[in-house]
């Protein structure tokens, strides 16, 4: 599950997001390495990877419906790179699936109450990690810690690329 999670994050992580913009220019900037690993991890919150939002929808009995009239967006849904659920993710979600049914079923609960509101999103990384974090035990607070397991390596040789030693 933890390999599956991480795997997607490798594969996610040079998609021209927000983290890895902010990596890219503050590589070139400043050309210092924990300079550019931070300004990646800066961009973490309410829009971009909300993984402490998402683990705490996915740990109650969210009201999807209140959440869009109050013009907020569900955190862990919505991708900008796919339409449809993400082929990245697929291998994690299945482990979810095994491995946490119910919470499986709460993630399918909530995406068809998005789509009969007429919101066409699936659930996103953040989603997919922080259902991972919650089903092998990982509190809310560290659950971060999945998303930069899987991103670090990625990150490095993208730092390096950009970098180049100069």
């Amino acid at each position: 599950m933890i390999a599956a999670c991480c795997n997607a994050h490798a594969e996610s992580a040079l998609r021209g997001n927000a983290s890895h913009q902010a990596l890219v220019l503050a590589a070139a900037g400043s050309g210092d390495y924990f300079k550019a690993i931070a300004a990646a991890l800066m961009t973490l919150g309410e829009r971009h990877g909300p993984l402490s939002q998402t683990y705490a929808l996915l740990t109650t009995e969210p009201d999807v419906k209140a959440i869009l009239r109050a013009g907020l967006k569900v955190p862990g849904w919505g991708n900008s790179f796919v339409n449809g659920p993400d082929p990245i993710w697929t291998e994690t979600a299945e482990t979810v699936k095994e491995a946490n049914h119910a919470l499986f079923e709460k993630i399918e609960r909530i995406t068809e109450v998005l789509h009969e509101e007429g919101k066409d999103i699936y659930p996103n990384p953040s989603c997919w990690t922080a259902a991972v974090a919650i089903t092998i035990g990982l509190p809310k607070e560290i659950c971060g810690y999945l998303f930069l397991l899987g991103r670090l390596e990625v990150w490095t040789g993208e730092f390096e690329r950009v970098y180049g030693g100069r």
